[in-house]
Parts: structure tokens; sequence; C-alpha cells
């Protein structure tokens, strides 16, 4: 059971569909099996990102940290100047 819970983060997605962030189970689980990317290096960010009312999406966030980007840097650096106007 732990298996299944390390291939797809069900926590994770529940956080993500509670905070109206468009992420699916199968799309978690090709993140963390195939592109080797962590989801929780994506999800969290886009879920702050979500809520400070930046239009984000996790395909975007994928691409940037597959580039070699800090996502939760540029996150926060997003949030930082979309306050200061």
């Amino acid at each position: 059971m732990q298996l299944l819970f390390y291939f797809v983060p069900f926590p994770l997605w529940l956080s993500a569909v509670f905070s109206k962030v468009r992420v699916g189970l199968v799309e978690l689980f090709v993140m963390r099996s195939f592109r080797k990317i962590p989801p929780h290096e994506i999800v969290l960010p886009a879920i702050t990102a979500n809520y400070a009312g930046l239009p984000i999406s996790v395909a975007q966030l994928q691409t940037h940290y597959m580039a070699g980007g800090n996502i939760r840097n540029v996150v926060a650096a997003l949030i930082a100047a979309t306050k200061a106007g």
C-alpha cells in the first residue's frame, strides 16, 4: 500500500483538488515515474501561485523544472513582483 502512495501521492492530489489546481492522479504518476520529477516540487508551488492569483499551469512548472529552474524561487519572485505592481 505504501508503494502505491509513493507512485500516486493521493494526499498531495487531494490538496491540489481542494486548492483548485488542475492536476490528475495519472499526471502525478507520470511525473514521478517517467519524468523523475518529485510531485511535491511542482504541486505545492502551483497551489501557492493559485492562491496568489497567478495563472501558471502545472505543465509550465514541469517544463521549468526539467530545464533546471528552481520552481519555489520563481513562484516567490512572481508573487513579489505582482504585489509590487
